[in-house]
């Protein structure tokens, strides 16, 4: 139920974007730096900050749970369903 919540919610949100990382619709890019525009200037820093957070979070699942700090030794498919039962441990282990 939760991974379909998930999947729904990667579907009607947009994802920031990196250029380490290729271009795809449901990524969105911060405005060139030399920007003057306010609005502009603005998205940026949410933006930014929204980074932060979510760098936050990956460190702190990194620090808990090994397998996500080193290289992965599991088949490429399978890298998703890992990275979710870490969420997903993470979040129990939050609770109790």
């Amino acid at each position: 139920m939760q991974l379909l919540i998930w999947r729904n919610m990667a579907k009607s949100h947009s994802l920031q974007w990196e250029t380490a990382f290729q271009k795809q619709p449901w990524l969105t890019k911060p405005y060139s730096q030399n920007t003057k525009d306010a609005k502009k200037v603005y998205f940026n820093k949410r933006l930014c900050s929204a980074r932060v957070v979510s760098e936050h979070a990956y460190g702190m699942l990194k620090g808990r749970w090994r397998v996500l700090y080193k290289k992965t030794e599991c088949r490429l498919q399978n890298i998703k369903h890992v990275i979710m039962a870490c969420i997903l441990l993470h979040n129990i282990c939050i609770l109790f």
